[in-house]
């Protein structure tokens, strides 16, 4: 068996490309028709104004309140067994 490099593009059984030219590559950027970007943006519209919804709800629910301190009494200590008698 040869391993010499034959001028008609074989090496031993196995054939190599004899085009004579350097295969190109294509780059392929996704294409996105205007259909496709205004409906992203419809649901992106959308999306904020159910998020803002729900914090102007939670903002009227409790006001303020949300950066009071806690008014808890209670310790950090294990709860007190409630055993019926």
């Amino acid at each position: 068996m040869s391993s010499d490099n034959k001028a008609d593009g074989t090496l031993g059984n196995f054939k190599f490309n004899t085009v004579g030219r350097e295969e190109a590559t294509e780059v392929l950027r996704p294409q996105m028709d205007p259909a496709t970007k205004m409906r992203n943006f419809i649901i992106a519209l959308v999306a904020a104004a159910v998020l803002a919804a729900i914090v102007w709800a939670g903002f009227q629910k409790s006001g303020s309140d949300i950066f009071k301190a806690p008014e808890d009494g209670r310790g950090f200590e294990a709860p007190q067994p409630n055993i019926p008698n």
